[in-house]
């Protein structure tokens, strides 16, 4: 016996709200302890603003040395009273923007006396690594774009001897030197909604049998058939 269904489907869509997200972008660059003097060039690309809402732009550069440096008196007389003093410069610079420099140096390593003919060494002096970290929150429109921003960074060398009879005291350093670059985008991302969510619903309603309506109307006409005849009598 064939049933027929009468099927009705519902659709219900679930719209979500796009939210808020913070968000970084880093880029980083490095030099390791290298002899001075060393100079590299790179290249910081732009904050894509399709990403969302340029904050700020946060700078963290470190740089550390060693000096060691052995003085050696050539002179016909004995150097009094003699100090060396050394330095050593890490600086950086990104377009025309953002420039930093860390000083590590040695200062005033002293020694009474150097004989004629004889040497002193300062031994090697490291001097640990120094940060300067800068955050720009204005004028970030350079900081913006496609493109790139060329950068470069590098060290310096430079000393001094003094005292008495060192007019001929000559001095050897060596110098090594290290530097890092951190450039972070703090940024607001563009909202994104996700996809609707579909849920299908069906709802089932039988439609009555053939054999059920006959039934039915068989009952209906008995009934009237009943009051007629009720009638007549």
């Amino acid at each position: 016996m064939k049933k027929t269904i009468l099927t009705a489907t519902f659709s219900v869509l679930f719209l979500a709200t796009g939210y808020v997200q913070a968000a970084t972008e880093v880029q980083s660059f490095s030099q390791g302890m290298s002899l001075t003097d060393w100079s590299n060039d790179f290249s910081v690309n732009q904050f894509n603003s399709s990403l969302g809402t340029l904050n700020d732009v946060v700078f963290s550069f470190s740089g550390s040395s060693n000096i060691d440096a052995v003085i050696k008196n050539t002179g016909s007389k004995t150097a009094t009273n003699v100090r060396f003093s050394g330095i050593s410069l890490v600086d950086v610079n990104v377009g025309s923007v953002y420039s930093s420099e860390i000083d590590a140096s040695l200062s005033n390593f002293k020694i009474s006396n150097i004989a004629s003919g004889a040497t002193a060494t300062t031994g090697m002096q490291t001097v640990t690594a120094a940060t300067d970290t800068q955050t720009f929150t204005t004028d970030l429109s350079s900081w913006i774009g496609t493109g790139n921003i060329a950068g470069n960074y590098g060290s310096f060398t430079g000393f001094s001897v003094a005292g008495s009879n060192t007019s001929n005291a000559i001095a050897t350093i060596s110098n090594s030197s290290g530097a890092s670059l951190t450039i972070t985008y703090d940024y607001t991302a563009t909202p994104v909604a996700p996809k609707p969510a579909i849920r299908s619903m069906t709802v089932v309603s039988a439609v009555p049998e053939a054999d059920s309506y006959s039934m039915l109307l068989g009952g209906v006409g008995l009934l009237g058939f009943m009051v007629r005849r009720k009638k007549s009598a």
